[in-house]
């Protein structure tokens, strides 16, 4: 029998940031449901998050043979953020870290930056902040259209990426 291609360090690569990503789900997704089905101030959110899941899902789906590495400076910030919200009780703390586990699939800290900020979007904490500067929030088409506008920004910088390869060193 041919032992298989893979080394085992390069399974686990992509075995723990899918176990994070599967723990942050677990943690959000059921706050993220109430809130964007009953909150008043998350009108539009759920519309917002597929838009800021556009371009994470593209890299993914154009890299699958070659997937990036995993940046695992966010992985640990995901399971800091799964920690906090465990011990203060808050989901906020739940959202960031299902955001930062989807930032850590990037395989860049600065992606990962890029889509975490992003993901403020979606977040119900933002509604709620907004109420308070903004009467009544957001109305239910800023949130979408703000969240498509910076995923359209997003993808336009995909695009546009030059294409670098490393070249050999000329031999002397």
């Amino acid at each position: 029998m041919n032992p298989p291609n893979d080394s085992p360090a390069e399974s686990l690569g992509i075995v723990l940031p899918l176990a994070v990503l599967g723990l942050a789900s677990c943690l959000a997704l059921p706050s993220l449901v109430a809130a964007w089905s009953h909150d008043v101030y998350a009108r539009g959110a759920l519309l917002a998050c597929a838009f800021w899941l556009a371009p994470p899902a593209r890299l993914w789906i154009k890299n699958r043979k070659s997937p990036a590495t995993p940046c695992f400076a966010w992985l640990a910030v995901c399971l800091l953020l799964c920690t906090a919200g465990v011990l203060m009780d808050l989901r906020v703390f739940y959202h960031l870290a299902f955001a930062s586990s989807i930032a850590a699939m990037s395989g860049s800290p600065l992606a990962g930056l890029v889509i975490t900020l992003a993901a403020f979007t979606w977040l119900p904490v933002t509604g709620w902040v907004l109420s308070h500067w903004q009467s009544g929030g957001l109305d239910t088409w800023q949130r979408p259209a703000l969240s498509a506008l910076i995923t359209l920004i997003l993808l336009a910088l995909s695009l546009l990426r030059p294409k670098t390869t490393l070249a050999p060193p000329p031999h002397s």
